[in-house]
């Protein structure tokens, strides 16, 4: 067996727009994804695929009209509430790992209390300069040059829960910035416990200082026991890529890997993804948060979003049968509005794996916390965790009902197939139909190149689908249309073989009845034999509308062959006998699967050839005498 592995990628601050409370927050109106959207470098299209844009909320400038566009997706996806209190970094992955925070970190809007400022002084043997809130950039701007002249440290804060010290790596080393960091996490405990003490390095000369990739977070520790924890303690891998390790205080954690920028944890992760472990892969990408949300760059933020986009086939090509892709955020940083702090956001989940449902959207959660329960439930781990396990809605071989309903032949969402259903053999002449003789029309399958669109005819919506060659085939996609996407009116359209002396080549026949030489009708253990019939109602309603249209029609008995070379030269000479109109190969499952499910069918077919005169027409002749065939079945559609 397959080892079971876990790639959970957090997008810091990925907002998907305001939660309900953003205005206790100072936070409404903001909706980071949206905010980034209205740049023109925004392209998300393989997140699109995985669903991302089938979010419930999830919205984008109307200048990005491929991303509204609805088409089937592969993955399934949630929008996550944050239950905790709070919009910090700490707090996010937090509940993400399974603890909500019934109250805030403690954040210090004036700058830190005078004794808990004086207690760092003494033990570092410094004064430090600064204790505002500040932006980071401009705090070094503002002191930095006093900083060189002075070797005091600098210290501020923000509006989320965090004691940053920034220093001139020339002035006071990075070794020793981690000690001050150490001593002021000591200190920062109780009603001082600051989610994160953060060293913030920089380098170069006044005015143009930059910061440097060895920022280090110093994290509380969470309260209880978290996801890592529990997997850690059950023997499994629990390997952390970027801040991860610091924002769990290196609690639960086997393996850790520090990164210097987005790229930097993509490629990591990329190459987790072909090392041999069992466990958890728990990865943080800042640059989101840090380069651009903080900074209110949404041209850098949609630059990220889209480079993040264009490396997911990489991680999606490392992905074993048993593995499963977890993509959510932990928080917003909308950088469009007036602030630059974090922002109080509905946060996106998307899941994507082989054995994964596709196009399912469970619609929004209650807590972040439900990550973990699920992770702990697919790898049968027992765990404290404040969530929802969603395993059982998204293990993909089961057909749910929370928005979709994918099977292994169909990858359609509940609602996007119509309620009646053209059916010709070839899918690429279903495509042509679509082109054709729809409007507004939509792909909602393309599972083993079997297409389907759905568009509308006449202000009616109408769907037409491939259904392969034969009964089986016709069986299966007939089947599924029928139980799990609530189609009504199946209308089989395709070319038949004349037998009778009563139809020449361009005829199109309406089968009346199926006659056939298959033993699909033994599934219903029947005591008798079944007649496979069409239903009356579509039967008379395409009679009409042929007769309106004028295109001669024929009705009666057709013959659904199991084979189409047959070594018995009698057989079409005796069902001729018994006044078999043509012959076909799919209409009799057809009628049986309508008949078994309580809905309606009817087979249209052109003569293309005839058995016994030997005539055949042309590919120009099928193709403007099928016009006519597929004319009818829009009409009967209706």
């Amino acid at each position: 067996m397959s080892k079971k592995r876990v790639f959970l990628i957090v997008l810091d601050s990925v907002g998907i727009g305001e939660m309900p409370d953003a205005a206790s927050y100072g936070d409404e109106g903001s909706n980071t994804v949206y905010a980034a959207s209205t740049s023109d470098s925004f392209y998300m299209p393989n997140m699109k695929k995985l669903g991302f844009f089938d979010i419930d909320g999830v919205t984008v400038h109307s200048k990005h009209a491929w991303a509204a566009k609805k088409e089937p997706f592969i993955g399934t996806v949630a929008r996550m509430t944050e239950a905790s209190r709070g919009k910090d970094t700490t707090i996010g992955h937090w509940e993400i790992g399974g603890v909500i925070s019934s109250e805030p970190l403690p954040v210090f809007p004036d700058g830190f209390p005078d004794e808990l400022i004086r207690a760092f002084e003494q033990r570092i043997g410094r004064s430090v300069l600064c204790n505002k809130p500040y932006s980071g950039t401009e705090v070094i701007k503002d002191y930095g040059r006093e900083h060189e002249e002075t070797g005091a440290p600098i210290v501020y804060t923000s509006a989320d829960s965090v004691f940053q010290i920034a220093a001139h790596e020339s002035v006071i080393p990075v070794d020793t910035l981690y000690e001050y960091c150490r001593i002021a996490r000591e200190l920062c405990q109780g009603k001082y416990g600051v989610g994160r003490i953060i060293a913030r390095p920089f380098e170069g000369t006044w005015p143009d200082y930059k910061r440097t990739t060895r920022r280090h977070d110093f994290s509380i520790e969470p309260a209880k026991e978290t996801m890592l924890d529990a997997l850690m303690m059950d023997g499994k891998d629990v390997i952390a890529v970027g801040k991860i390790k610091d924002i769990f205080a290196g609690r639960g954690i086997t393996e850790a890997v520090r990164t210097t920028s987005n790229q930097d944890g993509i490629d990591q992760t990329i190459a987790y993804t072909k090392k041999d472990f069992e466990g958890l892969c728990f990865v943080n990408l800042v640059d989101f948060d840090m380069l651009y949300g903080h900074r209110n760059d949404k041209e850098g933020y949609a630059e990220a979003l889209s480079y993040f986009d264009s490396r997911l086939p990489e991680i999606l090509d490392g992905l074993g049968e048993d593995d499963i892709l977890m993509i959510t955020a932990d928080h917003g940083c909308d950088p469009v509005t007036e602030s630059t702090d974090h922002s109080r956001e509905y946060t996106p989940l998307v899941i994507y794996g082989e054995k994964v449902a596709k196009g399912l959207n469970l619609g929004t959660r209650s807590s972040f916390a439900d990550i973990a329960a699920t992770i702990l439930d697919y790898f049968d781990v027992e765990g404290e965790t404040e969530g929802e396990s969603l395993l059982p809605k998204i293990k993909g071989s089961q057909i749910v009902s929370c928005g979709a309903v994918p099977t292994p032949h169909n990858r359609a969402l509940q609602g996007e197939i119509a309620e009646t259903v053209l059916m010709p053999g070839d899918p690429l002449r279903a495509k042509y139909i679509a082109d054709h003789f729809l409007s507004d029309v939509t792909m909602f399958n393309d599972v083993r190149n079997m297409l389907g669109y759905t568009g509308t005819y006449k202000g009616k919506r109408v769907s037409v689908m491939g259904s392969g060659m034969g009964m089986p085939s016709i069986g299966i996609y007939s089947y599924e249309l029928y139980h799990f996407y609530g189609v009504e009116n199946i209308i089989r359209i395709g070319s038949a073989g004349g037998i009778g002396d009563q139809v020449h080549l361009r005829d199109v026949v309406i089968a009346m009845g199926a006659s056939t030489n298959s033993n699909y009708a033994a599934q219903y253990r029947l005591p008798g034999t079944f007649a496979p019939i069409a239903d009356y109602g579509l039967l008379r309603k395409a009679v009409d509308s042929a007769k309106k249209n004028g295109i001669p029609v024929v009705v009666g008995n057709v013959l659904s062959s199991d084979t189409f070379y047959d070594d018995n030269p009698e057989a079409n000479a005796l069902w001729k006998k018994m006044n078999i109109l043509a012959v076909e190969m799919e209409s009799a499952a057809l009628y049986m699967n309508a008949a078994r499910a309580g809905k309606k069918a009817l087979g249209i077919f052109t003569v293309s050839d005839h058995v016994f005169t030997g005539e055949s027409l042309s590919a120009a002749d099928r193709q403007n005498t099928f016009t006519d065939m597929m004319k009818i079945a829009l009409e009967t559609a209706l």
